[in-house]
């Protein structure tokens, strides 16, 4: 799942990842192929976004009542399905009670953006996180951010992470957490 600026981003197909990653979802007893969600809200996806160039997975968009029609007639051509849950903000609880009845989704990795990562964190709807750190730095005001929207103003309403694995690949820090979790775990390495 993807927030609408991810998915628009150049490159991003959410594809299955290759022969690898198929068979690690074939011996795991997943389907073949999974669902591409992307979440926007007013549907401002943009319609001719290299996502939607690749149609051998099927595409679900997510949205609200406020989304024009002008702008769910143009995409209902490029998605296969679209669904509304909520007025003018997603109701989580219905959009997931729905994938997981219509579609079977029983485990869904969120992709971001911040925006859809926040909400999916203030909703308490996050169980692990899986945080990779690149040797490179960006900030400012404007920097995106694992969660965006409104934010978490101090450590007395910050989310506990509990800290699951972590490994160095290449350069990069891979990092898994549990969310809210009361037990205490220590963090393994691996290499």
């Amino acid at each position: 799942m993807a927030g609408a600026r991810t998915a628009e981003s150049s490159n991003v197909t959410m594809g299955i990842g290759g022969k690898k990653y198929a068979a690690l979802r074939k011996k795991n007893k997943l389907r073949p192929e999974h669902l591409r969600i992307l979440v926007s809200g007013s549907g401002s996806l943009n319609s001719r976004a290299d996502i939607f160039k690749d149609r051998s997975l099927p595409i679900l968009l997510l949205t609200t009542a406020k989304a024009p029609a002008i702008r769910l007639k143009a995409l209902k051509s490029v998605v296969d399905e679209i669904a509304v849950f909520g007025e003018k903000t997603v109701d989580w609880l219905k959009a997931l009670d729905w994938l997981y009845r219509k579609h079977q989704v029983k485990h869904l990795l969120c992709e971001g953006g911040g925006g859809l990562n926040a909400e999916l964190f203030r909703h308490g709807l996050v169980n692990e996180l899986y945080l990779t750190i690149a040797p490179v730095l960006i900030g400012g005001r404007k920097a995106p951010t694992l969660a965006d929207g409104t934010g978490i103003h101090s450590l007395e309403k910050a989310i506990p992470l509990l800290p699951l694995k972590w490994q160095i690949r290449k350069g990069e820090l891979f990092a898994r957490f549990q969310v809210n979790s009361g037990n205490s775990v220590p963090a393994t390495r691996s290499r």
